[in-house]
């Protein structure tokens, strides 16, 4: 470096008189002690180069300098741009509506109505009631023509411990049969049953009630008449 090479022979001075200081060897010429300090500031100052001050930049100038700049590199404009006009609304729906196509009506065909017969009312006759034939009233039968109409039927009913009655109200060939009183055959004893207080036929018990006090007998062999209900 510059600085180095300037302080060099100094140093090498310096260190000359402190060796011959250190020998004891005096120098020839008495001379007086240097001063070590000053001698070195004085070759630093001498070695330095004087410092160039640095100007203030001009911040406000050197704005100002490129705006200048950039505006001059602008293009300038020949003439101002022309205003753009200005839609008219009113004619441009108009123009539109106008360009629409009108609509040619289609005639409709007019339907031929067909019509409607009148119906004619059918009278559905009306079923007459058919009349019910009234009963011709049976004169009234005397006592005694009951009694000889129900006489054949009636029956005298014989056993060991009682003597009752009962009626045929059923005949099946030549066997009847005979609805009495439970109590008059409950004994168990043989039954004998006496047709027109002529005939005695021995009985067969099919069936009996005690709680209605009925009892269901049979007889056969014979011609017998049951009683109409």
């Amino acid at each position: 470096m510059p600085i180095l090479k300037t302080l060099i022979p100094t140093i090498l001075t310096l260190l000359a008189l402190l060796t011959a200081a250190c020998a004891g060897n005096a120098p020839p010429t008495p001379t007086a002690a240097p001063d070590l300090g000053a001698t070195v500031q004085a070759a630093v100052a001498a070695a330095l180069p004087a410092p160039t001050p640095t100007p203030t930049p001009n911040i406000d100038a050197t704005v100002e300098a490129r705006l200048t700049a950039t505006i001059a590199a602008q293009p300038t404009p020949t003439s101002a741009p022309a205003p753009a006009p200005t839609p008219n609304l009113d004619a441009t729906i108009a123009a539109r509506i106008a360009a629409i196509p009108t609509p040619t009506p289609t005639p409709r065909p007019i339907p031929t109505r067909t019509p409607r017969p009148t119906p004619t009312p059918t009278r559905t006759p009306r079923p007459r009631p058919t009349p019910t034939p009234r009963p011709t009233p049976t004169p009234p039968i005397s006592i005694s023509a009951m009694v000889a109409q129900a006489r054949p039927a009636v029956v005298r009913i014989d056993t060991d411990t009682a003597i009752g009655s009962g009626a045929i109200f059923d005949t099946r060939g030549q066997t009847a049969y005979i609805i009495t009183n439970h109590h008059v055959i409950e004994d168990g004893s043989p039954v004998t049953v006496t047709v027109n207080d002529s005939a005695d036929y021995n009985a067969t018990v099919l069936g009996a009630d005690h709680t209605r006090d009925l009892a269901v007998i049979r007889i056969c062999c014979g011609q017998f008449r049951k009683l109409d209900f």
